[in-house]
Order: C-alpha cells, then sequence, then structure tokens
C-alpha cells in the first residue's frame, strides 16, 4: 500500500494504522488516500455501555469483493455470496439488481441479486454498530468536462499520471514477470508501451481470438514493436 505522500505502507502497517484509529468515530480517514489491493474487516471492541463496532474497507477497484447481510443481531460478512446466502436464507428475487445482472452480466452498486445480501463498492467503508450500518464514501473519481483546458495541457496530464502508475506497478511487481493482456485498444498499449520505456525487463503479452481478427493483428503489431 502507498499513502497519498508516496510513503510505503505494507500489510502490518495497514493493520497497525487501523488500530491506532479505531477509537475515532470517522473511520474513512484510516484508508482515504491509500492506494494499492486490499479488503479489510476490522473490529472494534465496545464495553459494557458501547457496542462492538465492526468496520469494512475497500480499495479503489474492490479487488477483493465482500459481501455482507444483517440479520437480527448479526452481520455476516464473506467473499463467498453463496455461502452467506446459505446462513441467512437469502433468495433470487426479482428486482433491478436482478434485471441488470441479466442485461450486463453484472451489478452496480450495493445490491446483489440475492435478497438482503449487500455488497462493498470500490473505494467504500461499512460500520456496523449492533444495529445499524452506515455506508461511507471514499476516493471518487467524477468526470467533468473542462473547456478551458488547451490539448498541451491534456497530453501533460496523461504523460504525468503515466508516469506514477508505471512506476507504483514497477515498485509493487519488483522484478517478477508482468503478463499485460492486449486487446488491441488504446489503454493496453499505453500500459505496456510505458512499461516498455521504463525498460521493465520481465514482460509477456498476449491476446485472444483468431487470427484474422483486427484486434489480434493490431496487438501482434504492438509486440512486435
Amino acid at each position: 500500500f502507498e499513502l497519498s505522500s508516496n510513503a510505503y505502507l505494507n500489510a502490518q502497517g495497514l493493520s497497525d494504522r487501523l488500530v491506532a484509529g479505531s477509537q475515532t468515530s470517522e473511520p474513512l480517514p484510516l484508508t482515504h488516500g491509500l492506494t494499492g489491493q486490499f479488503g479489510a474487516i476490522h473490529v472494534l471492541k465496545g464495553s459494557k455501555l458501547k457496542r462492538d463496532r465492526v468496520d469494512l474497507y475497500s480499495d479503489r477497484i474492490r479487488s477483493f469483493p465482500l459481501f455482507y447481510a444483517q440479520r437480527d443481531d448479526t452481520l455476516w460478512v464473506s467473499d463467498d455470496l453463496v455461502w452467506i446466502s446459505e446462513q441467512v436464507g437469502a433468495e433470487v428475487l426479482e428486482s433491478s439488481a436482478l434485471s441488470m445482472w441479466r442485461t450486463t452480466q453484472l451489478v452496480s452498486g450495493n445490491d446483489t441479486i440475492l435478497s438482503a445480501i449487500k455488497q462493498l463498492r470500490a473505494s467504500e467503508v461499512i460500520s456496523w454498530d449492533g444495529v445499524t450500518i452506515t455506508q461511507r464514501s471514499g476516493d471518487l473519481f467524477i468526470h467533468h468536462e473542462d473547456q478551458e483546458v488547451s490539448a498541451q495541457e491534456v497530453k501533460r496530464r496523461l504523460k504525468e499520471a503515466t508516469r506514477i502508475y508505471t512506476e507504483r506497478l514497477i515498485r509493487f511487481a519488483d522484478g517478477a514477470p508482468l503478463v499485460i493482456p492486449l486487446s488491441g485498444g488504446f489503454d493496453s498499449r499505453l500500459v505496456l508501451t510505458a512499461l516498455v520505456d521504463a525498460g521493465y525487463p520481465n514482460l509477456l503479452a498476449f491476446t485472444y481470438g483468431t487470427k484474422l481478427t483486427a484486434e489480434v493483428r493490431i496487438s501482434q503489431k504492438i509486440a512486435d514493436q
């Protein structure tokens, strides 16, 4: 993990940060600004006058899905949707979530196709005090059109963002092989090109489909270059 200040924070450091800030009433700042891949469940033991509190944390891209359901005075949490459904007796019901799944094969937001079971969204914190579930959003990206930004400035920002994520990826990989799926689109070729330009020595690219498709031909051309 890395803080917004680019200071490195390993798994133990994340745990220590959660414990150190566990007495606060707002758990969000504990992971706000963190990059990296993590999903965390933190239990703050209460007292005779105060209930236990459970906080669930998700990283910016929800690398590790967490599902939860409340039944009476129990909060069920797992990365296994089927297991939770067996514990709480959840069923698939007609809903907007089910309609979305039928159309896109995914469900956005907090809902799932199973009744009473919710999912933790990207960069979200869920707190449960034994009675009430509170949702808080962390890092959000909201696109705003800005007509005053020149093409040159857009290119500069893209180049800087590419440099930052490439350096972060290289630190994370630490010399291990990086496998890049090439689709022929701009995103994957940018990732591969940035790593090549940075001199990363251990790269493998692959694509999919038949040799006659345009994406395969483009991917082959990019890899050869």
